[in-house]
């Protein structure tokens, strides 16, 4: 597995763990389903959650690196709210969260620092985008040894 990998669905888990949504990798879910997809928001259901990974630095001498955990949320349509109700207890769970282990990638902290309204689709269902800064450390190479 890659960190892309441990960190995305390592967190849909965290996420749907926490009872804050449904994570099923196969990408089946019901219509009132709080669906967590990887990368792409999907037309249905309404409601859902998408994470995606943007990595920032790489440490040249230890196995750390830094990126962005961006959670991204769609609303029940002609609901603004519903988004930040959405959104807002995954801030809860995620909020300086230090420390935990998705598959062979650690995450020492998470931050978030940043939420942006997206507007509205042609649906009239919200989004909104929650970036998290997470500092994650790896699995240690030959190119970057704990030792440098």
């Amino acid at each position: 597995m890659s960190v892309t990998d441990d960190l995305l669905n390592g967190h849909a888990t965290l996420i749907a763990g926490a009872g804050l949504g449904v994570f099923n990798p196969s990408g089946v879910y019901a219509s009132s389903d709080l669906a967590i997809f990887l990368k792409i928001m999907p037309d249905a259901p309404d409601r859902c959650i998408v994470l995606n990974w943007i990595p920032l630095t790489d440490e040249v001498n230890i196995p750390e690196g830094s990126g962005l955990l961006q959670i991204a949320a769609r609303s029940a349509r002609n609901n603004p709210i519903d988004v930040d109700n959405i959104l807002d207890p995954i801030f809860d769970l995620l909020q300086n969260k230090t420390g935990y282990t998705l598959g062979a990638t650690t995450v020492d902290q998470c931050l978030r620092v940043g939420a942006v309204p997206m507007g509205q689709d042609s649906l009239v269902r919200f989004e909104r985008a929650d970036k998290y800064t997470l500092t994650v450390a790896q699995t240690p190479t030959t190119l970057r040894p704990y030792s440098g």
